[in-house]
C-alpha cells in the first residue's frame, strides 16, 4: 500500500467512536472490553488535554489506526482512573473471568489495591511525570483489517517527527508481552526493551533515543 494513501492527522471528538471500534476489534482481555464501555468520557478528556495528543491514521478517508501520546504519564493515568468502571464491576470481572483473575493473581498485592481503589496512581509512576524530554506512547493500534500495510510504521514516524518538533529526544512505549508482533515491530524500528513491570514480564517498556 503506497504511503501517500495513508494520512495522519490530529483526532477530534468526532473520531471517538472510530477509535473505540478499533479498540474493540483487537484481542484485548476482558478487563479492556469492560473498560471500553466507559472509554468515551476518558477519550474526550484526552483529546482536550494539554498534556496529551491523539492522532488518527486514515486510508481513503477511513480511520484505520490511532495513537495516543502523553507528556505527563501521572496526569494521564489520573484522567484514565477517573473514568474507570465502578468498583463492583471491576471486582466481578476479576472474580468471574479467567484472564482478569490471572492478572490479579500475578500482580503484586499493592498493584491490585491500586487497580481497585483508583487513587494511588502516583505510587505506580513516581518519577515519570517530571521528564521534560520524553514522549510516552500509551496506546497505538491499527484496525486488524488493515494490518501489514505499513500503517504502524507511518504512525511511529509521525510521532518521532513530533518529538523532534517538541525537542523531546526520547520516546517510550508501554505494552504487554502477549503482543509479540507489535514488540517485534517496535524493536525492528529501533526501540529497545528497558523494563518489565512485574515478575512475569507481562508489561514491557521500550525506549528509543531520537536525537
Amino acid at each position: 500500500m503506497p504511503k501517500k494513501e495513508i494520512k495522519i492527522r490530529r483526532a477530534s471528538i468526532n473520531d471517538i467512536d472510530d477509535i473505540i471500534n478499533i479498540w474493540r476489534l483487537l484481542k484485548h482481555d476482558v478487563r479492556y472490553q469492560v473498560r471500553l464501555i466507559f472509554q468515551r468520557p476518558w477519550l474526550l478528556d484526552i483529546i482536550n488535554a494539554t498534556t496529551c495528543e491523539v492522532y488518527v491514521a486514515l486510508l481513503s478517508n477511513i480511520i484505520v489506526g490511532f495513537v495516543i501520546i502523553t507528556f505527563d504519564l501521572l496526569e494521564f493515568e489520573k484522567m484514565k482512573n477517573k473514568n474507570k468502571p465502578p468498583f463492583w464491576l471491576r471486582l466481578i470481572t476479576i472474580l468471574l473471568y479467567p484472564t482478569a483473575l490471572k492478572y490479579a493473581l500475578n500482580s503484586k498485592l499493592n498493584d491490585l489495591i491500586i487497580y481497585l481503589s483508583c487513587n494511588k496512581v502516583d505510587q505506580i509512576y513516581p518519577q515519570e511525570s517530571n521528564y521534560n524530554n520524553i514522549i510516552i506512547i500509551s496506546h497505538i493500534a491499527v484496525n486488524t483489517k488493515y494490518q501489514k500495510m505499513g500503517i504502524a510504521k507511518i504512525i511511529l514516524s509521525t510521532i518521532e517527527n513530533r518529538a523532534v518538533e517538541l525537542k523531546r529526544n526520547i520516546i517510550k512505549i508501554d505494552t504487554y508481552s502477549i503482543y509479540k508482533r507489535a514488540i517485534s515491530l517496535y524493536e525492528y524500528y529501533g526501540y529497545v526493551r528497558t523494563r518489565s513491570n512485574n515478575k512475569n514480564n507481562e508489561c514491557i517498556e521500550l525506549k528509543k533515543i531520537i536525537f
